[in-house]
């Protein structure tokens, strides 16, 4: 990508637009490895399990919660 050394050629757009290519073919492929992580999951959970979660909270007079 780089030929030579000189900060003509490093301040190219030809060099900014392979970078910024290069960052997001990556998050591309980040991306779908996580979407296929995230399907092998649900296949391998039980369908009929369902977990709940309690929350107390009390609100005080003047607006916060305690």
């Amino acid at each position: 990508m780089f030929r030579s050394s000189n900060e003509e050629d490093l301040d190219s757009p030809r060099v900014y637009m392979s970078w910024i290519v290069m960052i997001s073919m990556a998050v591309n492929l980040r991306l779908i490895s996580i979407s296929n992580a995230n399907e092998d999951h649900r296949e391998a959970a039980v369908p009929n399990e369902v977990k709940t979660v309690e929350v107390n909270f009390k609100v005080g007079g003047n607006g916060r919660i305690n």
